[in-house]
């Protein structure tokens, strides 16, 4: 099976890849175009950009452009960003100390948007903030004086925010699985080698692994490494048009020749957003910048530990046991404290009893139950309750958190989960293998008994071959450790960065014999730390 037949089963990802100037030059940048001439428009593009005179930023490496974001210089300044230069390609996906990072989830909050398209946009909270206070001011601001055009005069709405990982990652899962199978079926030699797990593996991470895991990384670290994944994989992205990624010219004249382009850039500058240079309707918020900070700083509180909480529908709760590391830690609200005592204030009849699950930093949400609660003889006890939250009041702000604090508290590191994510999908392939292909014919050899004398084969005996079907064998997990997946990890890993011919085993060795020393004398996290570490140095 060739490469071309493996992308197909790919097809799926196929999406849009995320005014000293002469405006009526034409730019017919685009991907139908043949290499040389891809490279000479989107240069071309680049020169009669409004931000040309920025294009050194482009040059920065990763580290470099952190601490740039950070500096003076960047302060207040309408910042360009270029998810096209290579330092600047993974920002949001990558931290400052080179970890590969997703959002957590508990921190994700929907835009208001009127657009009635039905879709919800969601993006990080603090992001979601500071969009809705830009676009309160770009609204006051172009009833004043803002020149008609195609872009700000238009009513902004966001239309596309937060790519989540998840979902990608299982169709890609997905998607070779389905691809490794039709290998299988088109090469019965193949087919017939795959009898057990190791073999399978093995031919998957390099028979087939060779040839599409570089293209189509199995790992969240590798596919936030690549472009198969959008910039808006951070939550730090909001799309207010959905435009054509791919062609220059329509950029140029809607956005790039607005009288009000710079108004916009500037604009986005005073909340804490860069502007995307190749995608100018996507906002990517600078967590670096001082007009983002207190966007952030809102949700970084120590909240009381107990207390009562703010009244709402004429009662609060009294709550117990609150902790910040509590709430974001609870995969599943439930796991999260309940409010206990209730405390009404109406005069006439007591609100009935509930509780509510503490979901969010500072706010109680109300646990699904009957409105108004229910009595142990299943009638209602007092004034029905309509779904409510109620407040917890915050003790004291954190107010010296860093960048790394940042990424601690809004994101969660691959590494971390990586390897159990790789194992639990390569044993799930194989598995779906034995279910689907659970026969495999496999060539034996076979002699006449005639031609045997007790039980010996003589010389010129009548030898035979054939092909038997015969059952895969199942998954054995008894001889597979963590040691055995953190080695297979490395290897994979390689195989995805293009670096597989790298792979010395000498030097492989030794990794893992580090690695089984971190393993057994401090624990399996500093393993997967130390090989997190280890991988760093090819990116």
């Amino acid at each position: 099976m060739n490469y071309k037949k493996i992308e197909t089963h790919f097809d799926f990802l196929r999406y849009d890849k995320g005014s000293v100037r002469n405006v009526n030059e034409y730019v017919y940048g685009s991907n139908s175009l043949n290499s040389r001439e891809i490279f000479a428009q989107r240069k071309k593009y680049q020169l009669i950009h409004p931000d040309a005179s920025m294009e050194d930023l482009e040059g920065k490496k990763l580290d470099e452009f952190f601490t740039y974001l950070g500096s003076e210089v960047a302060v207040g300044r309408a910042m360009p960003i270029s998810f096209w230069a290579t330092g600047q390609a993974a920002y949001g996906r990558i931290d400052s100390n080179k970890n590969y990072i997703y959002p957590k989830e508990f921190y994700y909050k929907q835009v208001n948007n009127t657009n009635n398209s039905g879709e919800s946009v969601f993006v990080l909270n603090f992001v979601a903030d500071a969009f809705e206070d830009l676009m309160k001011y770009i609204k006051i601001e172009k009833k004043k004086f803002l020149a008609e055009d195609d872009f700000l005069s238009n009513d902004i709405q966001p239309v596309r925010g937060l790519q989540l990982l998840a979902p990608l990652h299982t169709n890609i899962m997905n998607a070779h699985y389905e691809a490794f199978k039709t290998m299988l079926i088109e090469n019965s030699k193949l087919n017939s080698g795959v009898i057990d797990f190791e073999s399978f593996l093995d031919h998957f991470l390099n028979t087939y692994g060779s040839l599409a895991l570089k293209e189509y990384p199995l790992s969240r670290t590798g596919l936030l490494q690549s472009n198969k994944i959008s910039p808006n994989a951070s939550g730090l992205c909001l799309e207010i048009s959905k435009e054509d990624h791919d062609k220059d010219q329509p950029k140029k004249e809607k956005y790039l020749n607005s009288p009000n382009y710079h108004f916009y850039t500037a604009a986005a500058a005073q909340f804490g957003f860069m502007v995307d240079k190749n995608a100018p309707w996507r906002l990517v918020a600078n967590i670096y910048s001082p007009k983002m900070r207190p966007y952030i700083q809102k949700y970084f509180q120590n909240y009381s530990n107990e207390g009562w909480t703010t009244p709402n529908l004429d009662h609060s709760h009294y709550y117990m046991g609150y902790t910040n590391s509590l709430i974001e830690g609870a995969e599943n609200p439930k796991q999260s404290i309940q409010t206990k005592e209730i405390k009404n204030f109406a005069d006439d009849i007591p609100v009935a009893q509930h509780s509510h699950i503490i979901t969010k930093d500072g706010e109680v949400s109300i646990e699904i139950a009957p409105a108004g609660g229910v009595a142990s003889d299943g009638k209602l006890i007092g004034k029905g309750v309509a779904d409510h939250t109620h407040g917890i009041d915050a003790s004291e702000p954190i107010k010296d958190w860093s960048p790394l604090d940042f990424y601690e508290k809004f994101y969660v590191k691959t590494s971390i989960t990586d390897v159990q994510d790789v194992k639990e999908t390569i044993i799930n392939m194989y598995q779906k293998l034995i279910s689907d292909l659970p026969m495999v014919n496999v060539l034996q050899t076979c002699f006449d008994a005639k031609d045997s004398i007790d039980g010996y084969f003589v010389d010129g005996a009548n030898v035979k071959t054939k092909f038997k079907k015969i059952p895969r064998k199942p998954y054995e997990a008894e001889k597979y450790g963590d040691l055995f997946w953190i080695k297979t990890y490395v290897i994979m890993r390689m195989s995805e960065m293009g670096k597989d011919s790298l792979i010395d085993h000498d030097n492989l060795n030794k990794v893992m014999s580090d690695v089984n020393q971190l393993y057994y004398f401090v624990d399996k996290s500093a393993a997967l730390i130390y090989i997190n570490n280890h991988l760093k140095q090819y990116y």
